[in-house]
C-alpha cells in the first residue's frame, strides 16, 4: 500500500489525498456533477452561468478585486471551467498557504453571493465567450462529429457554455436554486496533492463538506449514431480535415481493464509517430503529415476515432488505408517487440502524470469522478502486465465487428 496516499468519504464526498514531500506547492481540484447534461430543460447555461458567478463575489469576498487580492496575498492561482460533465475548480498554492486555499475553496463552492447586477454583467462576457468559441470551424465541426458518434440531440453533443437564448433568461433565483442542489459533498469528488499532512487537509475538510446531500443520477439516453458520411463546409480550406470512427460501449458496460486494452489498441494504431496509422499514411505514402486514433468513454457510450487532414485528391485513398490498417491489425497477432513496447511505454506515461501536484491532484480527481475510485500508477502496470496481445486486438473487434465506420469530413465548398 502506497503511504503516501489516502481515500476518504467525507458526507458523500469521495477524496483522494497523495503527498509528495519533495515539492513545495499544492493543488486541489474539485469536480462536481453539475455541468450542462444535468440541467432538465432543453435549454441550457445555468451551470455555465454559476462557474462565471463564483468568481464575481462570497460572504467573504465583496467582488472579484476583493478575492483577486487575496489570491495574490497567499500566492494562489485558481481556474475553472464547465462542460457537459461537470463544474471543475482547480487551484495551486505554496505549501504554506493550504489553509488559505481551502477557504477560498470553500467561499466558492458553498458561499458564492449572486447580484443582479453582476449576474447582467457576467452574462455579457458569457455571451462574447460563446461567439469567441463558435466563430472557430473547428468547433463547428466537432458540434457535427459528436452528432454522428451519439446521435443529433444526445445530450453528450450539448456543450457547456450553454444555449444563446436561453442564457439571457437565467435569473439569480435559477443559479441560487442549481448551486443549492448540485454543490453538496455527495455530488463532488477532489483530489489534493502536495507537501501536505493527510490530518490536518482531513480536519479542515470535515468543516466544510457538513450536509451530504445527494448524488444527482441522470438517465442517459440510448445513442443514435448517424452512419450517413458527413460534409461539413467551410469557405477557404486547401486541406480535407476527416474524422473516421465508430461508436463504442461505455464505462457502464465495459471494465477498467477492457478500457485499458483499448488505450492499447490506439496507441499501436495512431498514438505515436510509430504508430502502425503514421507508419503508413505518412512514412511510407506521403498522404498525410499527421494522423492519430484517439477514443473515450462517457457513461452509456464512447468512441474510437481517427483524424487526419489530407489533400481533396487524395481523400478517398486514405480512408481506404485506414480501413486496411485497423483490418489487419485486429486479424494478425500483434509483434512481441511492439507490443511490450507499447505497454511499457503506457506503464511508464501513467508515472510522469506524478510530475507535478496539478497533474496528481487532476489524475486523482479524474479516477475518483469517473471510476469511484483512484488507480494508482503500480496497479495500473499490474494490470498492464496481464493484458496479452489478443486481448487487445479482440477488444477493438468486438467493439466495431459489422459496424459501418462513421466519416465525417470537413472542406471548402
Amino acid at each position: 500500500m502506497d503511504t503516501n496516499f489516502r481515500q476518504i468519504n467525507i458526507n458523500g464526498a469521495l477524496v483522494a489525498l497523495y503527498k509528495t514531500n519533495s515539492l513545495k506547492t499544492i493543488s486541489l481540484d474539485v469536480r462536481i456533477k453539475a455541468g450542462s447534461w444535468y440541467e432538465d430543460s432543453e435549454k441550457w447555461g445555468k451551470a455555465h452561468l454559476l462557474e462565471h458567478m463564483m468568481f464575481q463575489g462570497t460572504e467573504m469576498f465583496s467582488d472579484s478585486k476583493a478575492m483577486e487580492i487575496y489570491k495574490e496575498e497567499n500566492g494562489i492561482w485558481s481556474n475553472a471551467s464547465t462542460s457537459g460533465q461537470r463544474i471543475e475548480l482547480i487551484m495551486k498554492m505554496p505549501s504554506e498557504s493550504i489553509i488559505a486555499g481551502l477557504r477560498l475553496m470553500e467561499e466558492m463552492l458553498f458561499k458564492t453571493k449572486i447580484s443582479e447586477d453582476k449576474l447582467a454583467k457576467e452574462k455579457k462576457v458569457v455571451l462574447q465567450e460563446y461567439e469567441d468559441k463558435w466563430s472557430r470551424s473547428g468547433v463547428r465541426f466537432s458540434k457535427k462529429v459528436d452528432q454522428q458518434y451519439f446521435g443529433k440531440n444526445h445530450l453528450y453533443t450539448r456543450d457547456g457554455l450553454g444555449d444563446k437564448e436561453y442564457l439571457n433568461t437565467v435569473s439569480m433565483a435559477d443559479l441560487i436554486e442549481y448551486q443549492k442542489e448540485m454543490f453538496v459533498p455527495a455530488n463532488m469528488v477532489i483530489g489534493i496533492a502536495g507537501n501536505i499532512d493527510f490530518e490536518s487537509i482531513e480536519k479542515e475538510l470535515r468543516k466544510m463538506l457538513i450536509l451530504s446531500g445527494n448524488v444527482i443520477e441522470k438517465k442517459f439516453n440510448k445513442v443514435q449514431p448517424q452512419t450517413e458520411r458527413l460534409i461539413h463546409y467551410e469557405s477557404g480550406m486547401s486541406t480535407v480535415i476527416i474524422d473516421v470512427g465508430w461508436t463504442i460501449g461505455g464505462i457502464a458496460e465495459t471494465t477498467f481493464e477492457d478500457r485499458l486494452k483499448m488505450g492499447i489498441a490506439a496507441y499501436i494504431l495512431g498514438g505515436s509517430p510509430r504508430s502502425l496509422l503514421h507508419s503508413k499514411v505518412r512514412e511510407e505514402l506521403a498522404l498525410a503529415y499527421s494522423i492519430s486514433m484517439v477514443f473515450g468513454y462517457y457513461q452509456v457510450a464512447g468512441w474510437i476515432s481517427v483524424k487526419s487532414s489530407v489533400k481533396p485528391e487524395n481523400l478517398e485513398e486514405v480512408l481506404k488505408e485506414i480501413d486496411s490498417v485497423i483490418e489487419t491489425f485486429v486479424d494478425h497477432p500483434i509483434k512481441a517487440d511492439l507490443f511490450n513496447r507499447a505497454k511499457k511505454y503506457l506503464g511508464m506515461s501513467e508515472q510522469m502524470k506524478f510530475e507535478s501536484t496539478m497533474n496528481i491532484a487532476g489524475n486523482l480527481c479524474g479516477y475518483l469522478f469517473w471510476e469511484g475510485r483512484v488507480v494508482l500508477p503500480e496497479e495500473y502496470e499490474a494490470i498492464l502486465e496481464k493484458i496479452t496481445e489478443d486481448q487487445v486486438r479482440m477488444v477493438l473487434k468486438e467493439a466495431i465487428d459489422g459496424k459501418k465506420p462513421l466519416i465525417s469530413i470537413m472542406k471548402s465548398e
